[in-house]
């Protein structure tokens, strides 16, 4: 439902600063760049898309017979976005190892200032948009599903996404087909949420998802063990009566990142917002008093990864 706002009485100076965007424009992008909104005649601005939503041009279409533009709160960096998917479609066709890891430290060269050390403004969805422009195969009936049962989920779902594969690729995982079945199956882990009600923390969703994701045929796994993704991403890393009870150990190095990143996501009514991942990466991998040691290992092996790339920075500059 859209949500009118009056911008006569100062709404729309709390919402931020507003510019016009064409149509053609809007027509180009798959997720909304910022918070979209229709200003009608009498100066109210009418709420169409939150920032991260699914746009489906079709649903805006009917906007063109009575304005030639709408207006958008666009906490994107376009620019920043350019050259990190420059640098990823170059990763995805590279069919030499040495070149895809140099690819790879290019980017995290690139996004690393904003996401880890802080030095530059930026918002989480400009990295989501960066991962969903190259990677997302997903059949459009998927996100209408979403859609309209599980919107903000799906807006989660999508920087989890983007989470893991960005992991992934700084742990070494540096295949085009792998990184695209990595990231495109990552987004069924709550699909049930759109199937049936579910409270959060229920693992019965886990079975739900993957028996749904099989049957739905939205997108089809080269590499069919990542569907395992789905039934792990709720285990415990000390091992736990919950879910399969699989230990440290036992996990493999993408388990352990996608059941990390599941258990830092909030699942509460989720949005992006201006600057939000200034220092995020940072944030998620700080030591903290109430990690057990096997977290404790998780983050340090990351933030080596990281801290590495940054001290490269340094020592060139």
């Amino acid at each position: 439902m859209f949500k009118n706002l009056d911008s006569s009485k100062g709404s729309a100076e709390a919402i931020g600063e507003l510019r016009p965007i064409s149509f053609n424009d809007l027509e180009k992008m798959k997720t909304s760049h910022g918070d979209l909104y229709w200003k009608k005649s009498d100066g109210k601005l009418v709420k169409l898309l939150h920032c991260g939503d699914y746009l489906d041009f079709s649903k805006l279409e009917k906007f063109q017979k009575v304005t030639e533009y709408l207006f958008i709160n666009e906490v994107c960096n376009e620019d920043f976005i350019a050259v990190a998917k420059d640098l990823l479609s170059k990763l995805l066709v590279s069919t030499n190892e040495r070149e895809r890891l140099s690819y790879r430290d290019s980017l995290l060269k690139h996004i690393l200032p904003t996401y880890w050390n802080g030095d530059l403004d930026g918002s989480l969805l400009s990295l989501v948009i960066i991962f969903k422009d190259t990677f997302y195969k997903i059949s459009p009936s998927f996100e209408e599903e979403m859609d309209q049962h599980a919107l903000s989920t799906l807006r989660r779902a999508s920087l989890f996404s983007s989470l893991v594969t960005l992991l992934a690729l700084s742990a070494g995982y540096t295949h085009g087909s792998f990184l695209t079945d990595l990231y495109n199956i990552s987004f069924f882990n709550d699909y049930s949420y759109a199937k049936n009600t579910y409270k959060i923390g229920d693992l019965d969703h886990i079975s739900e998802s993957l028996m749904a994701y099989e049957k739905s045929k939205y997108y089809q796994l080269s590499h069919k063990h990542l569907s395992r993704l789905i039934q792990f991403h709720h285990e415990e890393f000390e091992g736990s009566e919950k879910g399969i009870g699989l230990n440290f150990n036992e996990l493999s190095e993408l388990e352990k990142i996608s059941i990390f990143i599941e258990r830092t996501l909030p699942y509460s009514e989720f949005d992006f917002s201006e600057n939000d991942g200034v220092e995020f990466l940072k944030g998620i991998f700080k030591e903290s008093e109430e990690d057990d040691s096997f977290v404790k290992s998780f983050k340090e092996s990351i933030r080596d990864i990281f801290l590495d790339v940054a001290n490269q920075e340094q020592i060139a500059s």
